[in-house]
């Protein structure tokens, strides 16, 4: 406490307070996105005898937490996703190509992608392109007046072609791919209003049948 003189004010003058607080290892990284937001700030609050009103400062600081190993992090009462991420099929037949990382679905930021698209009914000399995506989303949700509102915004995109189709080997049953993340990558987390996470997505471009989209969720850490 400050040291105060004999009516029990404090002097004149300017003053230093030492304090200290302790970040939890679990706390959320701070972001920054269209409509989701985690800010920390310190708040201080000085109250004024006699002049009916206190004065206050805040000052907004960010948190980066390399201790949660980027894993989306449970928080308020929302449960950690435990079960491996598996293929969605968004358009064209479900069985015919799916995802391969060889057991890998975590990876870091800056880091190469190596995978494979494992084809079953499919041969290279089907495929007219191939076009391979990483797509960072923001879920958020907010209520106004007991109504609930769902937003979910792509933040960032990387996608290139795997090419060239002609020259692969008619014999295949998977084809590789690489897809690089960005060094600044927004690592996955998961809140109680907002979550942000990583979908990898191949569209195949087939001759005489429909086009094939497939997705997988993968954590950028």
């Amino acid at each position: 406490p400050l040291s105060t003189n004999s009516k029990g004010k404090v002097p004149k003058g300017n003053w230093t307070v030492p304090f200290e607080f302790t970040i939890p290892q679990d706390a959320l990284e701070s972001y920054q996105g269209k409509h989701a937001y985690i800010i920390y700030n310190v708040n201080v609050a000085a109250e004024q005898q006699g002049l009916g009103r206190n004065i206050g400062k805040s000052l907004i600081f960010r948190v980066r937490n390399p201790k949660t190993n980027g894993e989306a992090i449970s928080k308020a009462g929302v449960s950690k996703e435990e079960e491996p991420y598996t293929d969605l099929v968004t358009d064209g037949p479900v069985d015919d190509v799916r995802f391969d990382f060889q057991g890998k679905s975590k990876f870091f930021q800056g880091e190469a992608i190596d995978g494979k698209l494992v084809l079953k009914d499919l041969k290279p000399k089907d495929i007219r392109k191939i076009q391979i995506g990483l797509k960072g989303i923001e879920y958020a949700t907010a209520y106004a007046n007991t109504v609930g509102f769902k937003q979910e915004t792509v933040i960032s995109e990387y996608k290139r072609d795997i090419d060239p189709i002609s020259k692969l080997d008619n014999g295949l049953e998977s084809i590789p791919f690489t897809i690089r993340t960005s060094s600044e990558a927004k690592r996955n987390y998961v809140g109680k209003h907002s979550e942000y996470y990583w979908v990898l997505w191949a569209k195949l471009d087939v001759t005489r049948a429909r086009d094939i989209t497939i997705e997988r969720r993968i954590q950028i850490v």
